[in-house]
C-alpha cells in the first residue's frame, strides 16, 4: 500500500520493533495486563506510553534532525547543544552499537537518504562517539524505500503490539497484580 520496491525490509522492521524487553511500553502493557484489562486496553496502554517524547517519538525528532540544512558538523553540534542528546544515536543498553539500529540500516536502499543517513552516522560516531539507534534505523529505512513520512512511527507501534500482546498473555498467565513498592524520601512531614 506505500508502494515501496519491497515489503521485506518493513517486515524485519515490525519483528525488530516487535519487543525490547520490560521497557516503558512494555512494562506499562504488562502492569495493565496484570490487574486483568482486556487486550485492546493493554494496547491503548502501550501506545500511551509509546507517543511519548521519550520513546516513539525519537523517530520524529530523528526525522527532523535529518531534515536540518546545513552541515551535518553542525546540525548535530547544535542539536546536542540544545537538546543534550542526540535524537537517534545512543542507548544505555548498546554503548557499542544497537543491533536493531544496524540491521535496519544495512536493509535500507541505497540512494539520497541513505547516503545522508551515512554522513550523520559518521559524525556521530567521530565527533561524540555514539552509533545509531533502532529510531535512526527506522527514519532511515523508511524514507530509503519511499514509505509515507509517518511510516517510522507507525511500523514502531504495530511492531510493538505484538510484543505488548505476548507480555499481556504472559502476564495474564501468572495471575498476579503487578505493585511496585514505593517508599517516601523527601522531607519529614509537619507535626
Amino acid at each position: 500500500a506505500w508502494g515501496t520496491p519491497s515489503p521485506d525490509p518493513l517486515d524485519a522492521a515490525l519483528v525488530l520493533c516487535s519487543d525490547h524487553g520490560l521497557n516503558v511500553s512494555a512494562f506499562t502493557a504488562r502492569c495493565v495486563a496484570s490487574a486483568g484489562a482486556s487486550i485492546p486496553m493493554v494496547v491503548s496502554a502501550g501506545l500511551g506510553a509509546l507517543s511519548g517524547r521519550n520513546h516513539g517519538g525519537h523517530a520524529q525528532r530523528v526525522a527532523a534532525m535529518l531534515d536540518t540544512p546545513g552541515s551535518v558538523v553542525r546540525v548535530l553540534a547544535r542539536v546536542a547543544q540544545r537538546d543534550g542528546e542526540l535524537p537517534g544515536f545512543g542507548h544505555t543498553l548498546y554503548p557499542h552499537g544497537d543491533p536493531r539500529g544496524q540491521a535496519l540500516l544495512e536493509r535500507a536502499a541505497s540512494g539520497p537518504a541513505k547516503r545522508r543517513a551515512s554522513w550523520f552516522i559518521e559524525v556521530a560516531r567521530e565527533q561524540h562517539g555514539l552509533h545509531a539507534n533502532l529510531d535512526f534505523g527506522l527514519v532511515t529505512l523508511c524514507r530509503s524505500v519511499g514509505a509515507p513520512v509517518w511510516a517510522p512511527w507507525a511500523l514502531f507501534a504495530i511492531g510493538r503490539t505484538a510484543g505488548w500482546i505476548a507480555h499481556a498473555l504472559e502476564q495474564y498467565e501468572t495471575g498476579t497484580l503487578i505493585r511496585p513498592r514505593a517508599e517516601y524520601i523527601g522531607p519529614p512531614p509537619l507535626e
